[in-house]
């Protein structure tokens, strides 16, 4: 509260005495608030870490959506057109991944960071995906994020590369996908591009969010989140 002006008398001070109390109500409250918020991100902390220390829980916290089979030994691409579908294909490549001992490299940049944010480990476990068995490397340019990827995909220990582009040319989708085939691994691009370039992926999927369906005890709640995937490619 700022003082406008100052007066020493004894009517100035008992006017200002109710704000000043007023003043301090407010911060007591914004504290209780703080205080139950900062409770609730601890649930959900302990919740996440308790399933982590289950080696099943990765597999069996929620059943996730059907998807299609993206075969090793190809390159495969999911395809945000629009912002807002960036999410939605995220959501999509977590569920149709394969549920195996080996690991994962997710491989990303330092623009799409900014842009989209980063892995987050409940998501994670929503998705029946462990944390601990995905291994990010962070990129400063696309160009180094396309080497990483072709590495990862000449290891056999890898059940899937997985990266994050904006720009990838037909070049280097070649590339890709030949790594892909000689060695057996499975690439899988969420590309965010508004249009559709030429590639040599084996498959490409254009995903975006529908209206999710009205919970049947909860009508004014939100509903489970609704995918509309759709084949454009496919050789």
């Amino acid at each position: 509260m700022q003082q406008l002006a100052y007066n020493d008398n004894g009517l100035t001070n008992s006017i200002n005495a109710p704000a000043t109390t007023s003043e301090h109500a407010g911060k007591s409250s914004t504290h209780e608030k703080l205080h139950v918020l900062k409770q609730a991100i601890q649930k959900i902390e302990r919740s996440a870490i308790t399933e982590l220390d289950e080696p099943e829980a990765a597999q069996q916290n929620l059943a996730h959506h059907t998807g299609p089979s993206l075969p090793a030994g190809h390159s495969h691409e999911i395809w945000a057109a629009r912002p807002a579908d960036y999410t939605a294909a995220m959501s999509f490549i977590l569920g149709v991944l394969p549920h195996t001992e080996k690991p994962l490299l997710w491989v990303t940049s330092n623009s799409m960071i900014r842009e989209y944010g980063m892995l987050y480990g409940p998501g994670l476990l929503a998705h029946g995906i462990d944390p601990r068995k995905i291994t990010i490397v962070r990129c400063t340019r696309e160009k180094d994020a396309l080497w990483t990827m072709e590495e990862g995909l000449k290891s056999s220990a890898l059940s899937a590369v997985i990266g994050e582009l904006t720009e990838v040319d037909l070049k280097s989708s070649r590339r890709l996908s030949l790594a892909s085939r000689e060695h057996k691994s499975r690439c899988l691009l969420l590309l965010r591009r508004s249009e559709a370039i030429s590639s040599a992926c084996y498959s490409r999927w254009k995903v975006t969010p529908t209206t999710s369906n009205e919970p049947l005890f909860a009508p004014l709640a939100p509903g489970a989140a609704s995918l509309e995937v759709q084949l454009v490619k496919h050789r």
